[in-house]
């Protein structure tokens, strides 16, 4: 990929081109999104149209399913009930307590309605979208539904897919979320965002930096523990906002198989090392802060491109909201160094296309 090693992320006109600047609004929106969005949620009358559930399953894929992501993420420390993520058509046996909800930004997702629609008819629905066919079929079938709206695409919709979705569930008493947590993430947000602005300097602004160094080759993202989910959005972000070669992965099971040619470094077959992010926080488990620090010093010893990236918040949810911010960041600078629209996801778009016309 060919990349601008001269662009200059601290001259203002980098970011005057339509697409970047509405990719840029968007990402300094994402306090008052999510504080929108929390708001919006436990305003909804939802929760009264369904019955508190034995077990929690949430259909969805790309960005509609992040948010889906981060809540069974906590859900594994603060959750009454088991929540699974489903990321293709099909869902498993219900029993009649299971709340099977539907997350699609457009509503069109043709996965998430075979989800919901196929599956046997026992359990509950429930449906969480801007419109669509999904919207059309809830309305058909009396399903519960949040319906909100949004100008931009659903990775831009980050909030509006994860905190109405804990807001509902924190009514059904299947989660424990204090309404002043999700304040305070809210005001986290704020402040650690003015530190990612283009306004501050790339000497100051982490992301910039970043940005810099994995701008036009293949980055391999790590996660420990719940920062896993984070270290998925990254990839996301990078995929298709600065059309990057990125992939995922999460501690400990890295260090039971990437490892090996991470500690190689630069084998001669290899085109090109990928550039590895590791992300880390102080509230981890003694134990995966050990898989961080001691796979930053393999990495060093093999010469391997790395930087951990620390995010400071002392709760789950605010680290996983802390760590998808910055990642949001990395890939909208490292779109302008990259030279593309970190709007255009045409790719997408013609593939889901030629999908649709053949079923």
């Amino acid at each position: 990929m060919a990349f601008a090693t001269q662009t200059d992320l601290d001259d203002p006109a980098v970011f005057a081109p339509p697409e970047l600047h509405e990719m840029r609004a968007l990402l300094e929106a994402l306090p008052a999104q999510v504080a929108e969005a929390w708001a919006a949620g436990l305003a909804s009358d939802v929760a009264e149209r369904v019955a508190v559930p034995g077990r929690v399953l949430v259909a969805g894929v790309g960005g509609s399913a992040i948010g889906a992501d981060i809540v069974a993420t906590l859900a594994l420390t603060c959750a009454t009930v088991p929540v699974q993520v489903l990321r293709g058509y099909a869902a498993p046996p219900l029993g009649s307590d299971t709340l099977l909800i539907g997350s699609s930004f457009s509503g069109n997702t043709a996965e998430t309605i075979a989800a919901l629609t196929e599956s046997q008819r026992d359990g509950q629905r429930l449906v969480l979208t801007t419109g669509g066919r999904l919207a059309s079929l809830a309305e058909t079938h009396d399903w519960a539904t949040f319906r909100y709206a949004f100008d931009g695409p659903p990775r831009s919709a980050l909030g509006w897919s994860t905190f109405p979705l804990l807001a509902i569930l924190a009514r059904l008493r299947a989660i424990h979320l204090e309404e002043r947590l999700v304040e305070g993430i809210v005001e986290q947000l704020r402040r650690s965002g003015m530190a990612l602005r283009p306004e501050e300097s790339s000497a100051f602004n982490p992301a910039k930096r970043l940005a810099g160094a994995i701008a036009g080759r293949p980055v391999l993202v790590l996660g420990a523990g719940p920062l896993e989910v984070a270290a998925r959005r990254w990839a996301g972000q990078l995929n298709e906002n600065a059309k990057q070669w990125a992939v995922a992965g999460a501690f400990p099971e890295a260090n039971h198989n990437l490892l090996v040619p991470l500690a190689a470094g630069r084998h001669p077959a290899a085109a090109e090392q990928p550039y590895v992010v590791l992300l880390d926080a102080p509230l981890l488990d003694e134990r995966m802060s050990r898989h961080v620090a001691l796979t930053a010093e393999v990495l060093a010893d093999a010469g391997a491109a790395h930087e951990v990236v620390r995010v400071e918040s002392s709760s789950t949810l605010g680290a996983i909201m802390e760590a998808c911010q910055v990642g949001d960041w990395v890939s909208l600078y490292a779109s302008a160094l990259n030279e593309v629209d970190p709007m255009d996801i045409d790719a997408l778009v013609r593939f889901k296309a030629r999908l649709a016309s053949l079923e």
